[in-house]
């Protein structure tokens, strides 16, 4: 169907302003229906964009519209919450927090600000608990249109200096009565309450909120801070039943230790980090309680591997006391040093002390005694014409289709299945059993040789590779991703476009959650941000091709950035001298460059506390300080009082 737009000679309909979104409605007459999917203004016309469901409209006809109020509602929730978080922030944080810009919507709201820091954990706690607090007071939204002078005079309304506002303007306000903010003279009423300049839709009384939860908090550019919330009863109850669901996990973790507490603390943290339901403030309550679990167990269990490496010890002298008497050249032992040690480990440590014991012999040491199935080699050098460490560990491992490596003096590899242990130890004995007959020794594996594929049938001989189970479709897989990426890139981009163009900045520096660390699909994703579209299709994305951007998306083994420089700033920046100075300060790789487009990454890495998710804040950091070093990121550091008024995201009347 074609996408036409009715211009009506009056409408009840919201057009998209100020940072609230559209209304939607279905258009009819006797014998037409028009569905509205798109309400904006163009030159002072409200354009009603949808499609021709039946029959035609032509210019004169009297229609009726029927106003989705439904998603009004969930829209007008989502904007009077965005004024009591307004309130909330400058009662936590200072009279000095002004708005920077907003989005409301059906799903969410979001809300920039100013302000020099992250916010505390303990001030973000207070600051959703006013929030709730004022929904849980079930006070009356008051609002009417007032003499532009005396609506300026009320005390403790906020304005931004230099904004031009109608006269008469709208004047919301939760909780005190109108004519008590006109007459009253001496009350601080923008201490105690909610009172701005705006002319969108808002609930009747707080109670309709029901809920407000913070889902994040972050910083989006120098001295501005973003909060995303949902509100609602969905956004209580989903939040209420992750926050059990997740408490439980953490109770359990009080119960493990060792190597299995650190898998779960890691598994948690990743649910938690990835969660989008849950509130912020109990993600980090909860990740204050894995800390404390964490360091609770951390002496406890310092003293217990100490026990478990002693016991693989006194296993290992026993085991090197057999080795030594042993007939053969070679001697295969397994190790049980209990659950809750790393096999690895168990295997090294118990190998060290045999080898004290017997020096002469090859031996190999398994152990499955913590849900892996383990195994060292180690192999003399006068031996390794008979065996080599790494031909006879690949043969115990190819028994079990697991993997290792090593050199011909010492190899290790594991496997996943512990039940894997017999089979891996028969066959470790059979090799070398083979290596001591008069036929000489086993020839070794030929580098490079291809691997059998299919698994293993009783017996040994080979299953046919269709046995193998099949795997989804790959190609699919990654279509259904792209078709994600590109919707998501999209929707930021006009987010991009509307922040940055409020904020007169050239260039933006932002993280997104999807797709997940990978690079080739996060430059899809600036793709999508960047592609033109016209003002009147039916659903707008992309259109910030003329904004300099760099993206971020963690994953869990790597963090991905994209930089991206349109072709007009490419005089006052380079994209591959930005990109180079954000990767390098955390040692990240160059992957793709060119003159507008350069890709990169910065892999994890435990061992050097890189975690993806802990590096992208400092990294955007240092997005933004470049550009400031160059000129190209504005300073705000104007502390002068401003007159008071209102919402940045007023709507034109």
């Amino acid at each position: 169907m074609d996408v036409v737009g009715l211009v009506l000679d009056k409408t009840p309909l919201y057009a998209e302003q100020g940072g609230q979104t559209f209304d939607t409605a279905e258009i009819t007459t006797k014998s037409a229906e028009f569905q509205c999917d798109n309400t904006q203004t163009y030159a002072g016309y409200v354009l009603h964009i949808g499609t021709m469901q039946k029959g035609q409209i032509k210019v004169g006809d009297s229609v009726n519209v029927k106003v989705d109020y439904g998603r009004r509602a969930l829209v007008a929730k989502n904007h009077t919450a965005t004024h009591i978080l307004n309130y909330a922030l400058r009662q936590v944080l200072g009279g000095k927090i002004d708005q920077k810009g907003s989005l409301v919507d059906e799903t969410k709201l979001r809300f920039d600000f100013s302000h020099n820091q992250p916010i505390e954990p303990e001030q973000l706690k207070k600051i959703e608990v006013i929030c709730n607090q004022q929904i849980q007071m079930a006070m009356a939204i008051n609002y009417r249109d007032c003499n532009l002078g005396a609506a300026k005079a009320i005390n403790g309304l906020r304005a931004v200096f230099g904004e031009q506002y109608p006269d008469p303007v709208r004047v919301v306000s939760v909780g005190p009565k109108i004519d008590d903010l006109l007459s009253d003279k001496v009350t601080q009423w923008g201490e105690k309450h909610s009172v701005e300049f705006c002319g969108g839709t808002h609930v009747a009384n707080t109670s309709e909120i029901y809920k407000f939860v913070i889902q994040i908090e972050e910083g989006i550019a120098k001295g501005v801070r973003r909060i995303v919330a949902v509100t609602g009863p969905q956004a209580a109850v989903q939040a209420t039943l992750k926050s059990k669901a997740l408490s439980c996990d953490v109770d359990e973790c009080k119960t493990l230790s060792g190597a299995l507490l650190d898998k779960k603390i890691a598994e948690l943290r990743f649910k938690i980090d990835n969660d989008k339901e849950l509130s912020l403030v109990l993600k980090r309550n909860m990740c204050t309680d894995l800390d404390t679990v964490k360091g609770g167990q951390l002496k406890a269990g310092k003293a217990q591997t100490k026990e478990f490496e002693a016991k693989a010890k006194e296993i290992g002298e026993r085991l090197g006391e057999e080795a030594k008497k042993s007939a053969g050249f070679a001697f295969v032992g397994v190790v049980d040093a209990g659950a809750g040690f790393d096999d690895a480990k168990s295997c090294g440590a118990a190998i060290e002390a045999a080898l004290k014991k017997c020096d002469d012999k090859a031996m190999m040491f398994f152990s499955n005694a913590n849900g892996k199935c383990a195994l060292l080699a180690v192999v003399p050098k006068a031996l390794q014409g008979k065996v080599t460490a790494k031909d006879w560990s690949n043969k115990a491992l190819d028994a079990i289709g697991a993997k290792g490596g090593g050199k011909e003096d010492r190899a290790q590899g594991q496997g996943p299945d512990p039940a894997g242990l017999d089979a891996a130890v028969a066959a470790a004995k059979a090799f070398v059993g083979e290596a001591k007959s008069p036929k000489g020794s086993p020839k070794a594996s030929p580098k490079g040789a291809p691997k059998k594929e299919g698994k293993k049938k009783k017996g040994g001989q080979d299953a046919p590779a269709a046995d193998a189970p099949k795997e989804d479709d790959p190609e699919k897989a990654r279509k259904d991703k792209l078709k994600k990426v590109t919707k998501e890139g999209g929707k930021r981009g006009i987010e991009i476009e509307g922040a940055a163009d409020m904020g007169g900045l050239q260039f933006f520096c932002a993280s997104v959650e999807f797709p997940d660390g990978d690079l080739e699909m996060l430059e899809e994703s600036m793709k999508a941000m960047n592609l033109k579209c016209a003002p009147d299709e039916e659903e707008r994305r992309g259109s910030s091709g003329h904004i300099g951007k760099m993206i971020f998306s963690a994953g869990t083994e790597q963090l991905a950035l994209c930089a991206y420089v349109p072709a007009e700033k490419q005089g006052e920046l380079s994209c591959e001298e930005w990109l180079k100075k954000v990767l390098g300060s955390f040692n990240g790789k160059m992957v793709k460059t060119s003159k507008d487009v350069c890709t990169g990454f910065v892999k994890a890495d435990g061992d050097k506390n890189i975690f993806p998710l802990k590096i992208r804040e400092p990294m955007l950091l240092e997005a933004n300080n470049f550009l400031r070093s160059k000129g190209l990121f504005p300073d705000n550091d104007d502390d002068s009082d401003e007159m008071v008024f209102g919402d940045d995201d007023f709507p034109s009347m």
